[in-house]
């Protein structure tokens, strides 16, 4: 399978792609050394040199198994100005090995998304879906936060065995 005249602009051939998703799943952080902080942004990190926790980027993947396939991670930025809002790109599946890469805006206090305007319309849905679910992580992430819990459950909590004693 390869790229078609037809594809929209900016479409990509993946010579790895992943099974599809399952019906039913979320996103997980799959980042490290992500704790929860104050504000409508949730997730922060310290810096290497850093005494103070700062706003976190932060890398997310479907919980579906633990090494996503590389479009289905998602990187969702904080806007430095006001961490209520937040950026991310999302890669939607066109048909099976050729994506496009679409950017959205979510305003996490009204719950909200824009997508880009150049999204192709028959892609439309699949990035609403995923808008949907990053505010879905993050409502849960702070509610998690607001219940007392220090950091998110990670991929790498959730997939990896617990070591032996």
């Amino acid at each position: 399978m390869t790229l078609r005249p037809d594809d929209p602009p900016g479409a990509r051939f993946n010579y790895y792609p992943g099974p599809p998703l399952p019906d039913q799943w979320s996103y997980i952080v799959d980042d490290y050394a992500i704790a929860y902080g104050p504000g409508t942004w949730p997730f922060w990190r310290r810096p290497p040199n850093g005494r103070h926790l700062e706003p976190a980027s932060m890398r997310v993947a479907p919980d579906s198994q633990f090494v996503a396939w590389g479009h289905e991670y998602v990187t969702v930025r904080p806007d430095p100005d006001f961490l209520g809002f937040l950026t991310a790109d999302l890669n939607l599946e066109i048909r099976r090995q050729v994506t496009v890469r679409t950017r959205i805006r979510l305003d996490v206090r009204e719950r909200t998304y824009s997508i880009d305007t150049r999204c192709p319309a028959s892609l439309r849905a699949q990035a609403e879906a995923k808008a949907a679910k990053l505010l879905d992580l993050i409502a849960a992430a702070v509610a998690e936060r607001d219940a007392g819990q220090a950091a998110p459950v990670t991929a790498a909590d959730m997939f990896r065995p617990a070591p032996e004693d």
